[in-house]
């Protein structure tokens, strides 16, 4: 599941760069460069958004606030993945030659002695894949590429043997996965309202049944 969604985030991410794609079609012995590409991709697309840890006893921090124990912590890695980055949101795989950024900064796989076991497997697949794949066919995309996919990842692809046809019906695909990923987006939004306000009536009803419950006459 996890490699599948790396594999994702680096095709999507690929077909919105082309002139990155074209660098790593050409240069596909280039194992630094692809190893700065999947880099990036976990930089800005970890594989977990998110992740909570709580706390077995009280820990006092350098400011002097304490942190409780049993408070839950949530930690985002997104964010983190953007400390001490200039354009964070930016897709720039030659940032990796001279990082800035402090280790503890970057951390897709976890840190310390719970680091996912996985991490060299999974990079090794994701390369084999995406080499096989960026060898074989170019990769295209119009869509506003986030980390949840909700506008469901839509990428084009063709191979370098379709020619001048090809070409033509890329340039007409386009619009049309915008227009898919808009109808695709818009039908995500309606589906967040409806569960807000599915949550928001089920309140008020626990609310109104113990107020009443508290008000009526015991007998």
């Amino acid at each position: 599941m996890q490699i599948s969604e790396f594999v994702a985030h680096t095709i999507v991410a690929l077909s919105q760069n082309i002139d990155i794609q074209a660098r790593l079609k050409n240069n596909l012995a280039d194992n630094q460069l692809l190893q700065r590409i999947l880099d990036e991709s976990l930089r800005i697309y970890p594989l977990f958004g998110i992740t909570n840890r709580i706390a077995d006893q009280d820990y006092q921090m350098r400011n002097g606030q304490v942190i409780p124990e049993g408070m839950n912590i949530v930690f985002d890695f997104v964010a983190c993945h953007a400390e001490g980055i200039i354009n964070p949101n930016v897709f720039d795989p030659d940032r990796w030659i001279q990082p800035k950024q402090p280790d503890n900064c970057y951390m897709p796989f976890g840190a310390g002695p719970r680091m996912c076991p996985a991490k060299k497997f999974a990079y090794n697949i994701t390369a084999t894949l995406v080499t096989d794949m960026i060898k074989n066919y170019w990769f295209i995309s119009s869509i506003e590429h986030d980390r949840p996919l909700t506008g469901g990842g839509l990428v084009y692809f063709f191979s370098d043997n379709q020619g001048i046809k090809q070409r033509i019906k890329r340039r007409l695909m386009l619009p049309m996965i915008s227009f898919k990923e808009a109808l695709v987006q818009r039908c995500y939004s309606r589906k967040v309202i409806k569960n807000c306000e599915i949550v928001n009536k089920t309140d008020f009803l626990t609310k109104l049944v113990k107020t009443e419950a508290q008000d009526m006459p015991s007998l």
